[in-house]
């Protein structure tokens, strides 16, 4: 069975990530979330198989935090993001 691997995961202010997931598991793929957690485990192979299928929503803003003046630049998410690019660059998956 073929992998659709989803970002963000969850979201609790929008119900748009649960119909995403709904429509792919219809369709008769395995949903699973890519995050961090995934990009440093065992299941980071599957990015690497043509017949998986990526979904990235708002990678941009992950790199930014909200403070009292706005948003400003997070060091860490800055990481993040880095390293979801330099995976993602590499991977076979298809990407959405």
């Amino acid at each position: 069975m073929a992998i659709a691997y989803v970002s963000p995961f969850n979201n609790q202010t929008n119900d748009y990530i649960d119909q995403v997931k709904a429509v792919l598991a219809a369709i008769g793929l395995e949903v699973q979330p890519l995050s961090f957690r995934t990009l440093v485990s065992r299941r980071v192979i599957g990015l690497f198989n043509r017949n998986n299928l990526v979904l990235v929503h708002w990678l941009e803003s992950r790199a930014f935090s909200e403070g009292r003046s706005g948003a400003r630049l997070s060091f860490s998410g800055l990481l993040q993001v880095l390293m979801y690019l330099a995976v993602l660059s590499v991977a076979r998956a298809r990407f959405i």
